[in-house]
């Protein structure tokens, strides 16, 4: 395999005229660094590949870097052209292999010795595997009676290769079917796969697999379709339950549905955030709330939260599981969970139905600075009022990292 450095090293070179060739008097001392270009490469038995090293930093032509790397893996020779460069400079590291080379991942140390200090940056060297997929999407959202179309490319370093696909743990009442495979050269070919569910298919989250074969190498690629629930179709926060869905997060009803605009007991929301964030356990002991059985279905959730200071209970030493959650009480738990520094008492009220003295004011407009939540049109919050699924769902979501 070739690297082809000549474009990114004229754009380098560019670079340099602009940023270098009209210092002016007062200019700040610029730091020297040094990186390599690309940072991780594939290398091949019986190939060379050239990488660019580049050292940056105040122009001085009496300074000299030299480079050198350690622990080279066994059969490949490498060499530096040049082998020392001025300030800034481009030199390459050139890498051969023999046919002896094993391609595996290997971390190449490479050193720039500035004269005063020593710079140090890792070049990835990274296995080619001889049977590659690669799909356009590893997270698949489906409705009953609805398809989707992945496009995917193989790459395969055995030119005639005879390329099979199939599907692992595909679900009763989903099909699978492949479009004509098409050659794009003679190492990479592209195809599409059309996932439908043909109704009866439970919604929820289910792993599937696609497997290439060339018949010498066999490649599983994981796919994640989420089937959703027919109520969320046209609602508003329905992006946000697809994706707490496909994390097991959330879940519907026995009928196959999810009522969005349901109220949310105490233990499903425990459920939800146990499973939505990684909770830090802060104290020790058991929860020991009075109303909560061993056995309970939530207990292990409830206690999670517990332990990590999210929730405290009522004072007469109860959780009510079964009782509809507030908005205040979502509130609560979310900054706990967050650890948000909370805004003082005096803080002037952003909704117009909040107290400073409401129990939960300091949670609720802290999450309201931090840009979480913005409460009704009206200008209100409705502390009080029992939560939604759907609210609950939008919420968890804008608060979770992009996957």
């Amino acid at each position: 395999m070739k690297i082809k450095g000549s474009l990114i090293l004229v754009l380098i070179i560019a670079i340099f005229t602009v940023n270098f060739a009209f210092p002016y008097e007062g200019m700040a001392q610029e730091e020297e660094s040094f990186f390599v270009l690309p940072s991780q490469i594939e290398l091949l038995p019986s190939s060379e590949v050239r990488v660019n090293m580049v050292v940056l930093g105040t122009p001085d032509p009496a300074k000299r870097v030299k480079f050198s790397v350690k622990q080279v893996p066994a059969n490949i020779e490498l060499s530096f052209e040049p082998e020392e460069v001025g300030i800034p400079g481009i030199s390459q590291l050139v890498l051969r292999t023999d046919s002896s080379y094993l391609p595996a991942n290997y971390l190449l140390e490479i050193t720039a010795d500035f004269g005063d200090q020593i710079k140090l940056t890792v070049l990835n060297l990274k296995e080619k595997k001889a049977l590659e997929a690669k799909l356009s999407s590893s997270n698949v959202y489906l409705f009953s009676e609805e398809q989707a179309n992945l496009g995917f490319y193989i790459y395969h370093t055995h030119a005639e290769s005879n390329l099979t696909f199939q599907l692992e743990n595909l679900p009763p009442n989903m099909q699978g079917s492949f479009s004509p495979l098409l050659k794009v050269d003679s190492y990479t070919s592209t195809c599409t796969l059309t996932l439908a569910s043909t109704g009866g298919v439970k919604p929820g989250a289910y792993q599937i697999s696609l497997v290439v074969s060339d018949g010498l190498s066999r490649e599983n690629t994981p796919i994640l379709v989420t089937v959703l629930f027919p109520d969320i179709k046209n609602h508003w926060a329905k992006k946000e339950i697809a994706r707490l869905v496909s994390s097991g997060a959330l879940s519907g009803y026995p009928d196959g549905n999810f009522l969005p605009d349901n109220t949310i007991t105490r233990a499903e929301l425990a459920k939800i955030l146990s499973l939505s964030f990684n909770i830090k356990m802060v104290k020790e002991g058991s929860a020991n709330f009075k109303d909560l059985e061993p056995n309970f279905w939530a207990t292990p959730y409830i206690e999670r939260l517990y332990k990590g200071g999210v929730i405290e209970g009522y004072p007469d030493g109860t959780f009510l599981p079964q009782q509809p959650v507030k908005r205040s009480e979502v509130a609560s738990m979310i900054a706990r969970i967050i650890a948000w520094p909370l805004v003082p008492r005096n803080f002037p009220p952003t909704f117009l139905d909040l107290s400073p003295d409401h129990w939960a004011f300091q949670y609720i407009e802290t999450g309201a600075w931090q840009g979480a939540w913005d409460g009704y049109p009206d200008g209100k919050f409705e502390p009080d009022k029992e939560a939604t699924r759907a609210e609950i769902a939008a919420l968890i979501s804008r608060l979770l990292p992009e996957p």
